[in-house]
């Protein structure tokens, strides 16, 4: 008995995000019901090309992050992020947190190399803030293509104009210590006097150390000046980013294959970047299917039979969605059980 409570004592956190995702697939199997079926009935071979570019999308992931670590003066390898991002995308997905779960395994895995974890922090935001200006520049054109086919509509607008200020707001952040180290210590000041206040309002101890703001404002600031001083290293992250969003057109684009449906070029941007843009401006936890409807509805407008985009869009979001949390899974229990160990 004693034995099995030291073990629920060392893994409670990985047994909490396990019930978590039972909890997911028990309320999306229908979802992957349809999945199946609809794998069924596509070309096998298109259907394979699709995953395998999947495959091609998550390594180039772990080069962007790569990239962006080695922008704010963190040395890893891809292949050792790889299992950091597929745990992060697990978590991000199973426990709604605004991103912040995935980000703190990043940070965690930085520091069991020695690595600041404001540093890391940094570099998560800048992979975001890459992965945003991709997009960016698909988003326009795609854009390009709807308003030469007289399709491109107010609510498309709107959306992108959120997202550019989105994109504008996290480029703001990423490089406040540099341009505002003041309005940035004034945050993280903020931050440290309620985080520790929340925890002695449940007879815990300071969870931040005293002169915690202070200490991580210059190290936010140092990793900004980084980014800045080595525009080399900004353009490789930001080209990492723009192979890794081609990865995923292209697995898109085997979808269309794998069900007989010609697309151009143009229109296969337009429907995936749309799809992004209104997945993050609608602020929704877990995608809640924005990304597919709109991609459905745009490839809808310029011509693709509702069927259809719902069998390419479904099986290209599942590839996307399902494969990294199948895979996940089995690298989280090393950062449960390190959480577990803190706490």
């Amino acid at each position: 008995m004693h034995g099995l409570l030291a073990w629920l004592r060392r893994n409670w956190l990985l047994l909490l995000v396990l019930v978590a995702f039972a909890a997911l697939v028990a309320g999306n199997r229908r979802e992957l019901t349809l999945f199946v079926a609809t794998l069924r009935r596509g070309q096998g071979q298109w259907i394979a090309a699709a995953a395998g570019l999947q495959a091609v999308y998550f390594l180039l992931y772990s080069l962007l992050y790569q990239a962006a670590f080695l922008a704010v003066g963190i040395h890893s390898r891809a292949l050792e992020i790889l299992p950091v991002l597929l745990a992060s995308i697990f978590v991000n997905t199973v426990v709604p947190s605004g991103g912040l779960g995935g980000a703190a395994l990043f940070v965690e895995d930085a520091g069991r190399h020695g690595q600041p974890g404001a540093r890391a922090v940094e570099g998560v935001l800048l992979v975001t803030v890459a992965e945003g200006l991709a997009v960016l520049l698909i988003l326009l054109v795609g854009l390009s293509d709807l308003l030469a086919h007289h399709v491109l509509l107010a609510y498309q607008l709107l959306g992108t104009a959120i997202y550019l200020l989105y994109v504008a707001a996290l480029t703001t952040i990423l490089f406040l210590g540099r341009l505002r180290p003041a309005y940035l210590r004034s945050l993280l000041s903020w931050i440290e006097e309620n985080a520790n206040w929340l925890a002695g309002r449940f007879g815990r101890g300071p969870v931040l150390a005293p002169g915690w703001a202070q200490g991580n404002a210059q190290s936010f600031g140092r990793a900004a000046g980084a980014i800045l001083q080595n525009r080399r290293l900004l353009v490789r992250t930001l080209l990492a980013a723009l192979a890794l969003e081609a990865a995923n057109l292209a697995s898109l684009y085997a979808a269309f294959r794998a069900f007989a449906q010609p697309i151009r070029l143009g229109a296969l941007m337009a429907g995936y970047a749309l799809g992004y843009v209104f997945s993050v401006v609608s602020f929704l936890p877990l995608d809640n299917g924005v990304m597919q409807g709109v991609m459905v509805l745009v490839y809808g407008s310029l011509g693709v039979a509702t069927s259809v985009g719902l069998a390419v869009v479904f099986t290209w979001g599942g590839l996307n969605s399902w494969l990294p949390l199948l895979l996940g899974i089995f690298f989280l229990r090393q950062f449960a059980a390190v959480s577990s160990r803190h706490s």
